[in-house]
């Protein structure tokens, strides 16, 4: 939490569970809400106003993963993959 009567305290979202809390359940409900809204979209982190409290919401996801399968020209596959790489960066 940024500012108001929480300031200074951290939370954690992780698979539904809220971990930490602000003292009241009610601001806690609010926040575990906000805050899976974020997780939902595609965009990153934001402010919640929650209760009279600014919270600061970064979320974190993990990169992203690519798997490569396929038969025939063994070479095919490493060109796929190199040519991932050039687009991540």
């Amino acid at each position: 939490m940024l500012s108001g009567p929480s300031a200074g305290r951290t939370f954690v979202l992780a698979k539904s569970t809220l971990e930490g809390t602000s003292g009241s359940e009610a601001i806690d409900r609010e926040l575990a809400q906000g805050a899976s809204l974020l997780l939902e979209g595609d965009g990153g982190g934001g402010m919640l106003e929650v209760g009279g409290d600014t919270a600061f919401v970064d979320v974190l996801r993990p990169p992203p993963r690519l798997f490569i399968f396929g038969a025939g020209d063994r070479r095919a596959p490493a060109r796929l993959a190199r040519g991932a790489v050039r687009v991540r960066r």
